[in-house]
């Protein structure tokens, strides 16, 4: 399995408060990133040749077994893109 580590620059979003997060792949770069309300506050490495496919279908806000769900919040939006957004380029 493909572990990654990402490095984060600044702070993160306070809770409570609504905040866009995006997380996009740049398999020419080798890399992913993270922003948050149209930053840039981490990046990490990833093979672009890395099979990162899913087998299941998408779980929001719960553990791939189902047990105690990962995520305390509440979703207002999800989209799913073909491509990336700009983020602090």
């Amino acid at each position: 399995a493909t572990r990654c580590q990402v490095e984060v620059a600044g702070d993160l979003p306070s809770l409570g408060e609504w905040h866009f997060l995006r997380l996009t792949r740049v398999s020419a770069e080798d890399e992913f990133r993270l922003c948050v309300d149209g930053e840039l506050i981490g990046r990490g490495v990833l093979p672009g040749d890395v099979d990162i496919s899913n087998p299941t279908d998408p779980l929001l806000g719960a553990a791939n077994t189902f047990d105690t769900p990962s995520f305390e919040g509440q979703l207002d939006d999800v989209r799913i893109f073909d491509r990336a957004l700009p983020c602090g380029d």
